[in-house]
């Protein structure tokens, strides 16, 4: 996403706020102290109001003014608000027992049933979403042990993969990933660094949302 301002001025400056308060470069912005805003790879504590401001040095203009505001928001016209996940057909590389099958994190309760791999080496789980879609977001809801690293991963047929992200160094329970982009009809998970290395990865939910 991006966003730009424009300034007749000669000598000036530029900074980019969020609900007014002064961006820097750095995570997922670039560009706030240019004319041109970048936001990459947006989730849900991205959504805000965005102002400019701009300090002209000119002479014969010396001024600061800030540019009309845009609001950041989940737009619903980028996919359905359904999630394409629910009660589908779940596959994984491995559960640890009875009563944490793979098919747990497609039930709509994210807070008592949950998958629970395997304790040892990387593992997955995904989901066949019956048809092919364009996935724009995906919500994971993990139990304690959760993935610190993993990738979010589209297949048309199964078995050809494209990774739509790879997530490092998650600290949290729920990821709400947005601004994906990627056309299939398997959605997965791969864990490859835990938070807790003694376990294995146990996912609540899995949450999938886009458009055909």
């Amino acid at each position: 996403k991006t966003l730009s301002v424009a300034s007749s001025a000669t000598n000036k400056n530029y900074c980019w706020m969020k609900d007014g308060k002064c961006l820097s470069d750095g995570g997922n912005f670039s560009g706030t102290k240019t004319a041109i805003l970048t936001i990459s790879n947006i989730t849900s504590a991205d959504f805000g109001s965005y102002t400019a401001r701009v300090i002209s040095y000119d002479t014969s203009n010396p001024t600061s003014f800030a540019a009309t505001t845009a609001s950041l928001t989940q737009s619903t016209s980028c996919g359905s608000t359904t999630n394409l996940a629910l009660n589908k057909t779940v596959t994984a590389s491995s559960f640890v027992a009875a009563g944490y099958e793979p098919y747990k994190v497609v039930d709509g309760n994210t807070a008592a049933t949950r998958w629970a791999s395997a304790y040892s080496g990387d593992q997955w789980i995904q989901v066949d979403l019956g048809a092919s879609y364009n996935v724009n977001r995906v919500k994971l809801t993990w139990d304690d042990a959760y993935a610190k690293n993993y990738q979010i991963r589209i297949s048309s047929n199964g078995t050809s993969w494209t990774t739509l992200r790879s997530v490092t160094n998650n600290t949290t329970l729920i990821n709400d990933q947005t601004a994906l982009a990627g056309t299939g009809r398997y959605l997965r998970i791969n864990g490859t660094v835990k938070a807790l290395p003694a376990w294995g990865y146990s996912l609540y939910e899995l949450e999938v949302f886009g458009a055909p």
